[in-house]
């Protein structure tokens, strides 16, 4: 769960599409130190400056990392993430994408964080990420035991193509995973400070320009902004049908 963001505050922005873990509610602890954290304390203080993290999903964890560790923020490596949206509308709500509105404090401990690398994919580069049924299909007609998986997942839940064939879906949190096995599908990018609004109301969690004197150690972002999406679905397809 978040830092600070709850199911019922969720509810005063009214109906959600997606509503994460404030879902099932009952399924999760309150935050507090994870066994998770304490295995990213450990290889961190083992390899110091050669650790990438890739987050995926909300950054609670990561940021109750550096509270309660402030002296590893400086031996992190580099951090690539999915979350925010820059220059284009929010998924969560009109000015938020979801990762970053479910737990705005927590991603902006991490964007004010003096980590010496930060490499984020936002909204603006998933939106040019689309998934149609066609491209479902190449991926399902593979028929191994991951792809089924993927076929009652993708089929059945989002986008739902087996129920609406017209759906469309995008890739997220895949475009920084694939990032880290080729960095050059990647074809436009910007460098910027950014920071994340924490002020509960209508643009909870949007992402907008850091003011840095409220954080004059922050390092930038290099924020993702395009890419070859020929490329990249070469290399999302070949991993997903593998035998």
């Amino acid at each position: 769960m978040p830092l600070i963001h709850t199911a019922d505050m969720a509810r005063l922005e009214g109906p959600l599409e997606f509503q994460g873990a404030f879902a099932h509610p009952a399924e999760f602890a309150p935050p507090s130190q994870p066994a998770a954290m304490d295995a990213l304390v450990a290889v961190i203080e083992q390899n110091p400056g050669r650790m990438t993290i890739l987050a995926l999903g909300p950054m609670t964890n990561v940021a109750l990392l550096l509270r309660l560790h402030p002296d590893l923020e400086g031996k992190i490596q580099r951090i690539v993430f999915m979350g925010g949206n820059v220059h284009v509308p929010g998924n969560a709500s009109a000015a938020a994408e979801f990762n970053f509105w479910f737990d705005p404090e927590a991603a902006q401990a991490v964007l004010r964080s003096h980590i010496p690398e930060k490499v984020m994919f936002p909204l603006d580069i998933c939106n040019h990420a689309v998934l149609t049924k066609a491209r479902f299909e190449e991926i399902v007609a593979a028929r191994t035991p991951l792809t089924e998986r993927y076929k009652d997942d993708y089929g059945q839940r989002y986008p739902g193509f087996l129920k609406n064939p017209n759906a469309t879906g995008f890739l997220w949190d895949e475009l920084a995973a694939a990032w880290l096995l080729d960095t050059g599908f990647v074809t436009r990018s910007e460098t910027a400070w950014l920071d994340v609004d924490t002020r509960f109301g209508k643009t909870y969690g949007a992402t907008f320009p850091l003011d840095r004197r409220l954080a004059p150690d922050a390092t930038p972002m290099r924020v993702m902004l395009d890419l070859d999406y020929p490329r990249l679905w070469t290399l999302y397809k070949r991993l997903l049908t593998a035998h």
